[in-house]
């Protein structure tokens, strides 16, 4: 079992890097910071309501927690299109293979990859990646794209009726009949769960340890680290130009560090801090970092405010906190001009 390797402070330290990794998600795309969320905790509820077993309401957690990851490098500021039709923009539609390549790069993530490699499948094989059909596509997908697509139409048509509008020809092509009358007699029953709102104590009732995975493992893996190396990827894929470049300056900056006499343990963290220094980019507008010319004052501005964001999202991770005061100053200059 996977907690035979994830005990006390490191099983804290990998859930509180993954929640980090699916707000650096939604803030790349520009969602409310609560998206991941909110998709993870409603696939939960409606996989308990139809009888799914433990492992895989953990394996769907984890899956609607970073579902978009292999979104965080797609331009969609330059996209004006309707919220149903971009999904099928050619730039887009590899996000779930992206997704799923990322994902896996934890052992003990590879089944959610699986689920976030075909949650654009539709019913009727008019979806992505792999063009699978009805029962060939696995229900745990299914719930995950569901509950996607009603979390963001949600956010987007506050009437009801426009809502039902809009989403019923487009639910019928997508979804299993079964699947979508479950989640209507869900919904008449109870309030969908999300970030704000939830049912604690059934939560609990559920035995869910979203930092154990209950997979067997022959292997021991230091998940803290490879976890940031996969929360590194994240961060560069948002710029083209950067790619690998957090994994670069990490391994600089701690042989750096080494040579200067530090210490092991501070020279692994003064590394962690080069992983995670860009986190901050994922907020700024592609269009903004991809620019072939002069920045304008404002976009200039943006750039400049990037490790203030970095550090600050760093501070919403208990064990990474104390990393923030090096990542916000690492454009800071020797002669004050920084």
């Amino acid at each position: 079992m996977i907690s035979q390797f994830i005990q006390g402070e490191e099983r804290r330290q990998f859930k509180d890097i993954i929640k980090a990794l699916a707000l650096v998600i939604d803030l790349a795309e520009g969602y409310d910071a609560q998206h991941g969320y909110n998709v993870a905790l409603s696939a939960v509820q409606l996989g308990q309501y139809i009888g799914l077993p433990t492992v895989a309401l953990r394996n769907l957690f984890y899956a609607g927690l970073l579902h978009d990851v292999g979104e965080v490098g797609y331009p969609k500021e330059n996209q004006e299109c309707d919220l149903f039709e971009w999904q099928f923009d050619a730039y887009i539609q590899p996000h779930p293979v992206i997704g799923e390549a990322i994902v896996s790069q934890l052992p003990t993530l590879k089944e959610s990859g699986k689920i976030i490699r075909w949650h654009h499948e539709a019913w009727d094989g008019s979806g992505y990646p792999d063009r699978l059909k009805a029962d060939m596509i696995p229900i745990e997908a299914q719930i995950i794209g569901l509950c996607d697509m009603f979390d963001v139409a949600g956010s987007v048509y506050r009437d009801k009726q426009e809502l039902r509008r809009r989403l019923g020809p487009i639910l019928k092509s997508r979804f299993s009949p079964d699947l979508l009358d479950q989640f209507r007699r869900l919904l008449a029953e109870s309030e969908l769960w999300g970030a704000r709102n939830f049912d604690q104590k059934l939560w609990n009732s559920l035995g869910i340890d979203t930092v154990d995975l209950a997979l067997l493992m022959n292997i021991e893996v230091d998940y803290f680290q490879l976890t940031l190396k996969t929360f590194a990827n994240v961060i560069d894929a948002k710029h083209e130009y950067t790619k690998g470049h957090s994994l670069r300056v990490a391994a600089i900056s701690r042989r750096i560090a080494e040579v200067l006499g530090n210490s092991e343990a501070e020279a692994e963290r003064i590394e962690r801090a080069g992983f995670l220094h860009d986190a901050g980019k994922v907020g700024i507008q592609r269009c903004i970092l991809d620019k072939p010319g002069p920045l304008s004052d404002l976009e200039y501005n943006r750039i400049k405010a990037h490790p203030g964001m970095s550090a600050a999202l760093l501070k919403t991770v208990k064990c990474l906190s104390d990393h923030a005061p090096m990542v916000r100053h690492h454009h800071e200059r020797f002669d004050g001009k920084g």
